[in-house]
């Protein structure tokens, strides 16, 4: 048997097809984009409400998936208010 006949087909979720790999793109790239903009407005510190975030992240169940587009932009939201902005 070839080592290309044993290899198990790529699964769909991580390699999608082109066009819906520009999709989340685009999606990322304007939740980013408007992300940036909040940013230049707002507080150099963080203003993540640490209890908060505890109390949203253990309502996640890790044991199954979840939409994509929805994880970005909570990720990007996350970001915003966790982090010292070096913009």
């Amino acid at each position: 048997m070839k080592l290309k006949e044993r290899k198990p087909p790529a699964a769909a979720a991580l390699f999608p097809a082109a066009v819906e790999r520009e999709h989340w793109n685009d999606l990322l790239t304007r939740g980013l984009a408007r992300a940036q903009a909040r940013v230049a407005e707002g507080a150099v510190t963080p203003t993540l409400d640490l209890d908060a975030f505890k109390t949203e992240l253990a309502g996640f169940d890790f044991h199954g998936p979840r939409p994509l587009g929805e994880l970005l932009l909570w990720t990007i939201t996350q970001m915003e208010r966790g982090l010292v902005h070096v913009t």
